[in-house]
């Protein structure tokens, strides 16, 4: 970002990247609590499993959310929160 005549700006942040093999969609969301599991996919309810987001969540405790947005193919950004 520029900020007037020659000084500029640029920020970065980090991000937990995971690969996720056979999944569909571009956004997914991943709840547990309570022994109930609530996965969606772009948004729509959807039946099954993505091992991987569950051990990524798991580690947050017994109640989770973890969100993943594609970067490109198999790549993924993914955030995992207790509840």
């Amino acid at each position: 970002m520029r900020h007037g005549g020659d000084a500029w700006a640029v920020a970065a942040r980090r991000i937990e990247v995971a690969e996720l093999d056979d999944v569909p969609g571009q956004e997914l969301q991943l709840a547990v609590s309570g022994g109930e599991r609530v996965l969606t996919v772009d948004g729509e309810r959807s039946f099954g499993s993505v091992p991987e987001l569950e051990r990524l969540g798991q580690r947050a405790g017994d109640a989770y959310v973890v969100r993943a947005s594609r970067l490109r193919g198999r790549l993924w950004e993914v955030e995992a929160n207790p509840l």
